[in-house]
C-alpha cells in the first residue's frame, strides 16, 4: 500500500522539515509565554500564602505590587497598627528584576527576587540569631524549598569552619615562636584538627537546619 502522505513528504521534504521547525518555534514561544505567566502567579501566591497575612495594604489606584509599582510612606504601618482588630503589621518591599551575572566568564541575564522586610529591632540583645531567623523566614516567605535552605546552612557552616581553621592555624604558626613554652606544630595534628572542625560544623548545621525548618514564614512580616 502506497502512503500518499509519505510520498508527498519525500517529494518536498525540505519544505516539510522547515515548516515543522517554524511550527515548533511558534509552539515554544507560546509555551514560554504561558510559563512566564504561571511563574509570576506562582511567585505572587508563594508570598501571599506563606506570609499568613490577613490583609495587604497597597498604594491607592494601583493594581497591587505584582501588576504595577506600588509604594507607601515608610511609617504607614503605624497608622494600620492603630486600627481596631490589627494585631501585627510590618513593611514589605517586593521586587523582581533582571540582573547580569557571570557564569564561566560569560555574561548572562538572571532573574532576581528582592524582598525587604522591616527587622523590628533585630539588631538589639538577640546579637545575630534573631536576624538569621528573620532571613530564613523571608526565604520561606518567597517559596524557597527546604532543601535549598538546608544546603545554604550546610555551606555556610562549612565556610565558617574553614575560615576559623585557617585563622587558627595561621595564628598558631605566628605566635608559636614567641610563646613562653615550646610549641611543636605537626602537620598530622593540623590535618586531624581540620577534619574534626569540618565534622563538628556539619553536625552543628544539622541542628540549625532542624530549627530552620520549623520557622514560620509569617515571622518575616510579623511584629
Amino acid at each position: 500500500m502506497i502512503s500518499l502522505a509519505g510520498r508527498d513528504i519525500a517529494h518536498a521534504w525540505g519544505k516539510f522539515v522547515f515548516t515543522g521547525i517554524g511550527l515548533g518555534l511558534l509552539i515554544g514561544v507560546t509555551l514560554t509565554m504561558a510559563g512566564v505567566y504561571r511563574g509570576m502567579v506562582d511567585d505572587a501566591k508563594a508570598l501571599l500564602d506563606n506570609s499568613g497575612a490577613d490583609l495587604w495594604v497597597v498604594q491607592q489606584d494601583t493594581q497591587g505590587p505584582y501588576a504595577e509599582s506600588s509604594s507607601l510612606p515608610d511609617d504607614s504601618y503605624r497608622a494600620i497598627l492603630g486600627m481596631a482588630g490589627v494585631a501585627r503589621a510590618a513593611n514589605v518591599t517586593y521586587l523582581t528584576i533582571q540582573v547580569s551575572a557571570l557564569d564561566n566568564h560569560q555574561a548572562r541575564e538572571v532573574r532576581a527576587m528582592v524582598v525587604g522586610v522591616t527587622p523590628d529591632g533585630a539588631g538589639h540583645p538577640g546579637t545575630l540569631t534573631l536576624a538569621k531567623i528573620r532571613e530564613i523566614a523571608v526565604l520561606k516567605l518567597i517559596g524557597t524549598r527546604n532543601r535549598t535552605i538546608a544546603s545554604m546552612i550546610v555551606q555556610q557552616s562549612l565556610a565558617l569552619g574553614l575560615i576559623g581553621f585557617v585563622v587558627g592555624k595561621v595564628s598558631a604558626t605566628f605566635w608559636a615562636p614567641i610563646f613562653p613554652k615550646y610549641v611543636l606544630l605537626e602537620s598530622g595534628d593540623a590535618l586531624r584538627g581540620f577534619v574534626a572542625v569540618m565534622v563538628i560544623c556539619v553536625l552543628a548545621s544539622f541542628l540549625a537546619i532542624r530549627a530552620a525548618l520549623k520557622i514560620d514564614p509569617a515571622e518575616a512580616i510579623g511584629g
